[in-house]
């Protein structure tokens, strides 16, 4: 890599994000004519991710760094530095689970139908055990699991249809609902000890050899 020029050449680190999620969802729901005063639609229901994702950086058949040169004492293209990285970085396990059940109901009372629902949700962003190889620069290790952050919350919902003059044409409307953040599925990566690293060193190429 040329900082003078910005002109990168030969082979470039190739960066591999795998990803999976594996979900279930169920719902069931009940239909009583009269109750309360009016007719419902009850549904009750749940969801569950199980969402693992990765950073892979692989050994290069170049080798795993980048010679840097630059312009020094008025001397273009002359080697400064070169980069190296800790390569093989392979199998993160980068883990999110969502867990959620909900209950709803549409309760119609003559001319007002009310929406109503709660929702509770669990958001667990871990990190499985994983082993690091060693490469040509840097270490390697076992690494234990880690719990990174747990959220639990409740959302409810609620709205209202109010026929104004039973004609269907002319209707007020309001609604509420509150909606949960969540964190990224890879939002362990950075609590990963897995991780590449980059470490930068002075070159002189003394033999002259441009490696």
């Amino acid at each position: 890599f040329d900082r003078e020029t910005g002109r990168s050449l030969g082979p470039q680190p190739t960066q591999l994000r795998p990803r999976s999620r594996w979900q279930t969802t169920g719902s069931v729901s009940l239909y009583p004519e009269t109750f309360l005063g009016g007719s419902h639609n009850f549904k009750v229901g749940y969801q569950l991710y199980w969402e693992n994702t990765g950073t892979e950086w692989h050994n290069m058949a170049s080798g795993d760094y980048r010679l840097i040169y630059d312009r020094v004492a008025g001397v273009s293209g002359t080697p400064a530095e070169m980069e190296a990285y800790n390569n093989p970085i392979v199998a993160t396990a980068n883990r999110m689970d969502q867990y959620a059940a909900y209950v709803q109901d549409r309760w119609m009372l003559g001319r007002v139908t009310l929406n109503m629902g709660l929702r509770w949700e669990r958001y667990k962003s871990h990190i499985g055990e994983q082993t690091k190889e060693q490469g040509a620069f840097g270490g390697s290790g076992t690494f234990p699991a880690l719990n990174v952050l747990a959220w639990n919350s409740f959302a409810p919902r609620v709205g209202v249809a109010w026929d104004l003059f039973g004609t269907g044409k002319s209707v007020f409307k309001a609604t509420y609902g509150w909606f949960n953040h969540t964190m990224a599925d890879d939002f362990a990566l950075n609590y990963n000890q897995n991780a590449r690293s980059v470490y930068r060193y002075r070159w002189r190429d003394l033999d002259g050899n441009n490696d």
